[in-house]
């Protein structure tokens, strides 16, 4: 297919600072605008989107001075990609194409937020983000290898949305406010015809619906894609900081001679371990995205800044587990 030969690099600068000390803020370079959806009169589109940017409507003279602790990243693509990073690729739009383009992009712009909070010293927000960077790249991956599960995927949709409707009249809410009275119709009859997807058959006879889209659970879903020695560090430990747990709050607790202390301030730990776990999904996502949409990515020179950016705790590579799969 016709296309253009852009280089795009990211280049990220997250110096450690001290207190008082202003650091110079990341740096991005694009060379590529926001191309429309759409190519007029083609039965082909284009997957595309903003080029993904730290710190949303930041003016250069406040991202500049604004002060940052935490650890370097970077991640660079070399050659012709979709705008996962700020490009643009001709597909036959397929569902299996959108979703596995959808769901690397919103990976591109987790990792964007974890840079973000990491170099601000939020290392356990960082954690926190990264939960859902992981799933999201875990997700991807597997759709990828499991075409026929999209649609359950994409069907889901309509459960959340009347499960929404419920919670609403449960608190005394009233749809009709929200939504039209064709919408609520198109609802309930999409709901209809999606539900038997997601019900299962208990021992008693009855049947209960499925708490999402698959009845597999992260854990099978990160041994499908070959992850699941990340599974622990990437995903257990970070729902750990999500939720409202006895290991999230001990993390941020210290016993001292005057008893329990809050510990306020720059998490740094937790920041270099969420910017380098980010940097590592981020990695994957890329050679993912690169092997399907054959987008002829120099994957070794990527691998080669990776290493860089991390020199003392690189693990063997960035996607060796993926490639293997």
């Amino acid at each position: 297919m016709p296309a253009r030969r852009i280089t795009f690099a990211i280049v990220f600068g997250l110096a450690l600072a001290t207190c008082g000390r202003a650091a110079a803020q990341d740096a991005v370079d694009v060379f590529d605008p926001p191309v429309p959806m759409v190519h007029e009169g083609d039965d082909r589109k284009k997957l595309s989107s903003n080029a993904p940017r730290v710190g949303a409507g930041e003016s250069c003279a406040s991202a500049a001075t604004r002060r940052v602790e935490g650890a370097r990243a970077a991640a660079a693509a070399d050659g012709v990609g979709p705008n996962l990073l700020g490009l643009s690729i001709e597909v036959v739009e397929t569902s299996l194409e959108k979703v596995a383009f959808a769901l690397g992009r919103l990976a591109v712009e987790d990792f964007m937020e974890i840079l973000l909070v990491a170099g601000n010293g939020y290392g356990v927000a960082g954690l926190k983000l990264l939960r859902s960077m992981f799933e999201r790249m875990v997700t991807m991956m597997y759709l990828i290898r499991h075409p026929d599960e999209v649609e359950n995927f994409l069907g889901f949709h309509w459960v959340h949305l009347r499960k929404t409707v419920n919670h609403l009249k449960a608190t005394g809410g009233d749809p009709a406010k929200y939504y039209s009275t064709a919408e609520l119709a198109d609802l309930a009859t999409q709901y209809q015809s999606v539900r038997p997807r997601y019900e299962i058959l208990c021992e008693c006879g009855r049947s209960r619906g499925l708490p999402a889209w698959t009845k597999r659970d992260m854990a099978t879903l990160t041994r499908d894609v070959g992850l699941e020695a990340s599974y622990l560090t990437l995903y257990v430990w970070p729902t750990f900081q999500v939720h409202t747990t006895t290991s999230g709050m001990v993390l941020r607790l210290e016993e001292t001679s005057d008893g329990v202390l809050f510990r306020a301030g720059a998490q740094r730990q937790e920041a270099d371990n969420a910017a380098l776990a980010g940097h590592t999904c981020m990695a994957i996502v890329l050679e993912e995205q690169n092997r399907f949409f054959s987008l002829g990515i120099d994957v070794e020179k990527m691998r080669t800044l990776y290493r860089k950016a991390w020199p003392m705790q690189t693990p063997e590579d960035p996607a060796t587990e993926s490639a293997r799969v």
